[in-house]
């Protein structure tokens, strides 16, 4: 049964609710909690990832690729500083 839109029921063993540093939490009720930023945040690294291989292949330009990420030519440029 879907609580919300980012809360999954979801029942797990107990190995899997010690690690510390996991982004999904899990509530007393066995809820699968993912936060809104850090969905949004891994969607705009699969993204680029997309966006980053067709440009590397050449199917895409700089300024396709910028514009499909809903970012400036420039800033596409320092993306890709940063990935590679």
């Amino acid at each position: 049964m879907l609580q919300s839109r980012f809360e999954i029921k979801l029942r797990l063993s107990a190995p899997c609710r010690e690690h510390i540093n996991c982004p999904v939490k899990i509530s007393a009720k066995g809820v699968l909690m993912i936060k809104r930023t850090e969905v949004l945040q891994e969607v705009q690294k699969m993204r680029f990832t997309e966006t980053y291989e067709g440009w590397q292949k050449g199917r895409l330009k700089q300024e396709e690729a910028a514009s499909l990420l809903g970012v400036c030519d420039r800033t596409f440029r320092r993306y890709l500083v940063r990935y590679e």
